[in-house]
């Protein structure tokens, strides 16, 4: 992940970020490309790694593309503001370790 596709949520609050539709279905959408990145990783590579929470994020891409009347938007914003930072530095330090050897 070279590129931050979330600053522009750096200095929004939940409260903002709950009124703002926009920014909302951007996130959206951002995260279920990354979800759906992570549904392709390769079985092999993921028993290899089970710290990464691939299961979880195919759970939250289906909600999110399927069920997205019932999207709770604390849990999203817990995602962006907790989770996916990380997940950034997990994949960091793996593919780190997977470059050394």
């Amino acid at each position: 992940m070279k590129k931050d596709n979330f600053l522009y949520i750096v200095d929004m609050t939940l409260e903002e970020f709950s009124y703002d539709q926009k920014t909302q279905d951007t996130v959206i959408r951002q995260i279920s490309i990354i979800d759906e990145a992570m549904n392709k990783i390769d079985t092999e590579f993921l028993t290899k790694h089970p710290e990464l929470p691939s299961k979880k994020a195919v759970s939250m891409r289906n909600i999110l593309v399927h069920d997205y009347d019932n999207i709770d938007i604390e849990k999203l914003w817990k995602t962006i503001k907790v989770d996916l930072p990380i997940l950034k530095e997990m994949v960091s330090k793996i593919l780190a370790k997977e470059k050394q050897s």
